[in-house]
């Protein structure tokens, strides 16, 4: 219901304005309009009303009928963007009172449910049967299931509350609103800013990220206790693991030892043979080193290679370099497919499956295409 210019109910709250008791109307939400969208907000007892203030009440349709004709208010059809933001602000869930409840023996008058929660009952349900009539004098009683809405912090509380509410189940849609979706602006323009701070170089990469990780915590776009939960600990082991066994393989010449008895196996066999074969070692050892670590190992050999037998450099560096970035066999070949192993639920064998084709199909194309465009 829309609040015209002339009502009764401007300037008054939800406490005050006292329409369960008058009418056996219940609001849950208050809609205002702000910066070209309306602003849905859940309904405490101190908020007051304004003149075109929008209200999403529950209640029999001749209460609503009653509320509008006495109290100059006008009904309204809900858009799709309001019916979004209502999802967005408001949920409803099931609370049942156990034995040690504080609201046992109370009305919820005298708990002042709504100022003290932040939400509304819309009904009760004792013995399997609805409480008919106006609740909000009614006396609760242990077993008693409350039907209440509000926004949707409000009722992720209540589970901290087990002594005294019991929530039977929160709805799936609690878990498709994002928190702090209000904040979704901030977080985009940080995100733009990040990318274009990195492509044109105005800082380094790491303090670009570490400035959009500050920013995003400035705005209030990410809690903290949520970003440490965040964390994926077991690739995070992983990740540091990687940079210690490159250095390994480099310092201890094993790559190095690899790369020339590939080159003294198959440089008789022509250039084409040798490009396949520094194909094949730079995405084997790509496979469980990252893209990087492994370009610059094999990288000089190839050169190295090429220059011997005589031929062009450039096909073998170009070939080194898509070689390195084919990670697709293994979830450790990149810090990119060790971060979706966990979230994406896939085994090892899923890379497998599906990686060992796709190295396939990228060595064949580049041993086609690479000496086209850069001759041997």
């Amino acid at each position: 219901m829309r609040l015209d210019s002339d009502s009764s109910l401007i300037g008054e709250t939800v406490a005050s304005a006292q329409l369960r008791t008058r009418y056996g109307i219940t609001i849950v939400g208050v809609g205002r309009q702000e910066r070209f969208t309306e602003t849905v907000s859940p309904a405490l007892a101190n908020t007051e009303f304004h003149p075109a203030d929008a209200l999403y009440v529950v209640g029999p349709d001749e209460a609503a009928t009653a509320l509008c004709s006495t109290e100059r208010l006008s009904r309204l059809l809900i858009a799709e963007s309001q019916q979004r933001s209502l999802v967005n602000e408001l949920g409803m869930v099931e609370v049942m009172l156990p034995p040690d409840s504080e609201l046992i023996g109370q009305t919820l008058r005298q708990a002042a449910f709504r100022s003290h929660h932040g939400l509304s009952v819309l009904g009760i349900r004792r013995n399997r049967q609805p409480l008919p009539g106006n609740l909000i004098e009614e006396e609760l009683a242990f077993g008693d299931i409350l039907l209440v809405a509000g926004a949707w912090k409000r009722i992720g509380l209540l589970q901290g509350e087990q002594k005294h509410f019991l929530v039977l189940g929160l709805p799936a849609e609690l878990s498709d609103v994002a928190p702090a979706y209000r904040q979704a602006p901030f977080a985009l323009a940080i995100l733009l800013a990040m990318v274009l701070a990195m492509t044109f170089g105005l800082v380094p990469n790491v303090a670009a990220v570490l400035l959009a990780a500050l920013a995003m915590g400035l705005f209030r776009c990410l809690r903290m206790e949520d970003a440490y939960r965040s964390i994926n600990w077991p690739s995070l082991v992983v990740i540091a693991g990687m940079l210690p066994l490159a250095k390994a393989l480099q310092q201890a010449g094993g790559v190095t030892l690899i790369a020339d008895g590939l080159v003294a196996g198959l440089g008789g066999f022509g250039p084409l043979a040798l490009l396949a074969g520094i194909f094949v070692l730079a995405a084997l050892i790509g496979m469980f080193i990252s893209n990087t670590a492994t370009a610059v190992l094999i990288a000089p050999v190839a050169i190295a290679a090429a220059q011997k037998l005589g031929v062009s450099p450039y096909p073998f560096a170009m070939t080194v370099a898509v070689a390195a970035s084919a990670a697709f066999v293994t979830p450790v070949s990149s810090p990119v497919n060790t971060l979706v192993l966990a979230p994406g639920g896939y085994r090892f064998n899923d890379f497998m499956r599906v990686g060992l084709p796709l190295l396939l199909l990228t060595m064949a194309l580049t041993l086609l295409v690479t000496p086209l465009l850069l001759p041997l």
